[in-house]
């Protein structure tokens, strides 16, 4: 076997990758479109191909008065706004009130949250409602069961990759608890039943084609898909329970990443330990933890989004103080690096930091098919606003991270694989195995 190893490194050509295979990294802040004493900006999704950018800005105006306007930005490939941010408007003219939550693959549909005015005596009504936007118009997704102009509510928090599914929650038309849904413009709301035993049910995101639905009832993680129905997805090992909550999920629906109780993060501040959430990451039928990032407080980490391969995760974790005073910062994950600080990788060909340095990235909420563009949101003293970041992209093949193909990439992965480190784990299932050295010569063959 060592001999059969040996020939076929010795066979192989030394393969050195341009910087641009890995990417470039560069960081972009987002302005805000709107003008008033507290401005600010978040971003909450990225489309799959990068380009398109979708969130939300807000401000106070002179009166007090809280106003949200939901925006579509698109970005070049060098990380320069190409366009907007412009506003996606509002459900009811006027009422400048809306939350851009997900978008499609190519950015052209983008659902989220807005304000509609439901007349009513002696005054009309706003009620929040799930809304399509698509070729410059906004549409409410109305309510489940319910009749234009009723009170429900609903809510819209993704979009599958082809554009052709919205996830959210609704309200039923027995006016009880919100139900999670899938919607299509052909065919409307198809509600999921909740796990058994639980209430209010959120559909968070869907796999590319809209098949696999993952989300929280109650409080509890689920995965939903039409030959299973509602299933609830195991607690990480040594864990009490699977409370928390479901957020992100791979291309292809068989991997699924968010928060969950945390068999040994607990917060003590109150004088009694509370146990916190750890980011983790479902697959092959396992739950499996992401830890978090080092902490002088108590620890919690989260993972909101993933890439279309399942290898790079992005989420937030708690660095400092506890579950009311602490502060978190955004982390990427992959199965070699481990989770890190996302800033770390947003560094110059010389390794030099491109974030400047009274800026935290404090969460990270969305992520490219690829893997190389992460949204999320920053602070800057009093400031708070959403960024878009590239990394280099993560190659499976460049096992000693030096952004060449080689040689050394092979007798460091084997030695790492022999030692039985994390680090080898090529597939990032979580198991070490020959799948795994099968796998990341693939990728080194590849060149990446």
């Amino acid at each position: 076997m060592r001999g059969a190893r040996s020939s076929v490194i010795g066979s192989c050509v030394v393969l050195a990758l341009a910087g641009s295979a890995w990417g470039q990294a560069w960081y972009l802040p987002i302005p805000s479109l709107l003008t008033g004493t507290a401005d600010r900006t978040n971003a909450s999704a990225i489309s799959r191909d990068g380009a398109t950018v979708v969130g939300a800005s807000d401000s106070v105006n002179s009166v007090g008065a809280a106003l949200e306007d939901g925006y579509v930005l698109t970005i070049t490939p060098t990380g320069s706004i190409a366009s907007g941010p412009t506003s996606v408007g509002a459900i009811s003219p006027g009422n400048f009130k809306s939350d851009c939550r997900g978008v499609s693959g190519d950015g052209s549909v983008i659902a989220g949250i807005s304000r509609e005015v439901i007349p009513a005596s002696p005054t009309p009504q706003n009620r929040d409602r799930a809304f399509r936007w698509f070729g410059g118009s906004i549409a409410s997704l109305g309510v489940a069961g319910q009749p234009a102009g009723t009170f429900g509510t609903s809510f819209a928090y993704g979009v599958s990759a082809d554009g052709n599914w919205i996830v959210g929650s609704t309200g039923t038309n027995s006016g009880g608890a919100g139900r999670a849904f899938r919607w299509s413009q052909a065919g409307g709301f198809e509600t999921f039943a909740p796990l058994p035993g639980t209430g209010a049910s959120f559909a968070r995101a869907a796999s590319g084609d809209g098949s696999v639905v993952i989300g929280d009832s109650a409080g509890l993680c689920f995965r939903w898909t039409q030959a299973t129905g509602t299933v609830a997805i195991p607690a990480i090992a040594g864990a009490g329970d699977n409370f928390g909550i479901a957020l992100g999920v791979s291309f292809d629906g068989s991997i699924t990443v968010g928060a969950m109780t945390s068999p040994t993060f607990v917060d003590s501040s109150l004088g009694f330990p509370i146990p916190q959430a750890e980011a983790f990451r479902f697959v092959g039928g396992v739950t499996r933890r992401l830890g978090g990032l080092p902490s002088s407080g108590s620890q919690a980490s989260t993972a909101a989004a993933i890439s279309d391969n399942g290898l790079v995760i992005v989420g937030e974790s708690r660095t400092s103080g506890d579950l009311i005073t602490g502060l978190t910062e955004a982390f990427v994950w992959t199965p070699r690096w481990g989770m890190v600080p996302l800033a770390s990788r947003v560094v110059d060909a010389a390794g030099n930091p491109l974030i400047p340095g009274s800026v935290r990235l404090s969460e990270a909420m969305g992520i490219s098919g690829d893997g190389t563009r992460v949204v999320g949101n920053a602070v800057d003293g009093s400031a708070i606003f959403g960024y878009v970041v590239q990394i280099p992209r993560y190659c499976v093949g460049d096992h000693n991270d030096d952004r060449a193909i080689t040689p050394s990439d092979i007798f460091d992965f084997l030695n790492d694989w022999f030692a039985n480190l994390a680090r080898a784990d090529a597939d990032g299932n979580g198991v070490l195995a020959a799948a795994d050295i099968f796998d990341f010569l693939n990728a080194w063959f590849a060149n990446c």
